[in-house]
């Protein structure tokens, strides 16, 4: 499927590919939820077909069928995650297998769903196919942040940056999702498919109930240990939501339109916050918090709602806390 704010690009690319100008090494990047891995998936599908056409496959020969049963010999789909890093041996196979000749006699395709799962040795054993690569091989990387890839196996791909549409509701709407709230297009950035994913569930503005907790500790109804308590029961995620609040206060002191903060709802309490801690205070909290972040990353061990909990009495004490 190709998505409408992704039309352009994949025309775009269809085309390179119908005049042999299509690069063998693209590094697509972008963040969550603007449909990377299906544009990808889109455009391995072109380059494997038959009988392509200008709009991408035909859907119909020999090889489409193979592929869409998700059994093409050409098609190699690597999809570690950062838990699970892309190893040597396997990059050592496929590059084994794209020196081989396609067995369909189109093309051979591999796509790295997160490219950020190599390691040193994985993306060093990968170069040399870049650098030289066979006859109609095609490697397609994905990516959130070009940053977290080495240098070396950038620079030997064609960047590719996905952006997110200017307007994500039309879309929503046709998906029968016709009022949706501006604090949770902002929370995804506009990112119509992480939208829409948000919206399937629940608990889809679940991430405001840190904001009612932390209005609740500043007006001193709560303790510093209860907000810290919790943060604590999800961690990685709740930190994330309040350095989100922490953002907005920011946004709000420099004049940001109510519709661009995720909290919107709460636009009282970031006003209060911000009249209260001047620009250059929220600056440090946040800096401290993503320390704190950091921190607890780096050190398993740590008394995390102890720390927490002295940050929220630090933050209380700051002038005009």
């Amino acid at each position: 499927m190709i998505y409408p704010w992704l039309e352009a690009l994949s025309q775009q690319l269809f085309t390179q590919a119908d005049q042999g100008k299509l690069h063998h090494a693209l590094l697509m990047s972008g963040i969550a939820g603007l449909g990377k891995h299906d544009l990808a998936k889109e455009l391995a599908q072109r380059l494997l077909c038959a009988q392509p056409h200008h709009y991408g496959s035909c859907g119909v020969c020999h090889s489409c069928q193979l592929f869409l049963a998700g059994n093409h010999p050409d098609f190699h789909q690597i999809n570690e995650t950062e838990k699970r890093l892309i190893s040597i041996d396997t990059v050592r196979q496929l590059n084994k297998v794209v020196a081989e000749r396609a067995q369909q006699g189109t093309a051979k395709v591999v796509v790295f769903d997160n490219a950020e799962s190599f390691n040193e040795s994985s993306a060093n054993a990968l170069l040399k196919t870049l650098e030289e690569p066979t006859d109609n091989s095609y490697f397609i990387l994905l990516c959130e942040s070009v940053g977290r890839l080495m240098p070396t196996i950038t620079s030997r791909c064609q960047k590719i940056l996905l952006h997110a549409p200017n307007d994500c509701l039309p879309w929503l709407t046709q998906q029968g999702y016709s009022d949706v709230p501006a604090g949770l297009i902002q929370l995804y950035q506009g990112a119509p498919l992480a939208v829409l994913q948000a919206l399937k569930q629940q608990n889809a503005t679940e991430y405001e109930q840190i904001a009612v907790e932390f209005d609740q500790f500043i007006q001193g109804k709560s303790s510093s240990f209860q907000l810290a308590d919790f943060i604590s029961q999800d961690l990685d995620t709740r930190m994330n939501w309040f350095y989100y609040l922490l953002h907005d206060m920011q946004k709000v002191q420099f004049g940001v339109a109510k519709d661009k903060l995720i909290f919107s709802n709460y636009h009282t309490l970031l006003v209060r916050c911000s009249q209260q801690w001047s620009a250059v205070t929220g600056y440090h909290l946040a800096e401290a918090w993503l320390k704190l972040k950091q921190q607890f990353i780096s050190h398993s061990g740590l008394k995390k709602d102890l720390l927490l909990s002295q940050y929220f009495i630090d933050l209380k004490n700051k002038p005009g806390g």
